[in-house]
């Protein structure tokens, strides 16, 4: 269980710094003629297709290989490639999030059965000593 936790956890460390390399990388060649800078305040636009991502096809890829291939894509193509990265994560943030909840519930739940069952055995005590007044 804690090496699925740890491999989704990379997982997300790695799709974040996809992210960030590819809004931070310097424009491809077809981008340098122009002279005016791009601002992207978003990954996701409303006319970017995630699905159209390649590299998210292997989420196991080094970083060094993935940044040889954002290397030369389009701001339009990197955007693509960050939306997915970016659903990728949070696909991968909210799926962590409920297997930690449900780990707390059954944390809790156990927890409860055990001061139950300490309960339970205090009341037998009890009884016991109760009974032996008796006799």
């Amino acid at each position: 269980m804690n090496n699925l936790i740890l491999i989704r956890f990379q997982t997300l460390v790695m799709a974040g710094m996809v992210s960030i390399i590819a809004i931070l990388s310097p424009p491809a060649l077809s981008q340098e003629k122009e002279e005016e800078s791009i601002l992207i305040e978003s990954t996701i636009t409303g006319d970017v297709d995630p699905s159209q991502a390649f590299t998210v096809e292997d989420i196991t890829i080094p970083v060094d290989q993935l940044q040889l291939l954002v290397k030369p894509l389009t701001v339009e193509e990197l955007q693509t490639e960050s939306a997915a990265w970016f659903l990728l994560l949070k696909d991968k943030a909210v799926e962590i999030s409920t297997t930690e909840i449900a780990i707390r519930r059954e944390s809790q739940a156990s927890k409860e059965g055990e001061e139950a069952d300490k309960g339970a055995q205090k009341a037998k005590e009890e009884l016991m000593k109760g009974l032996n007044l008796f006799f």
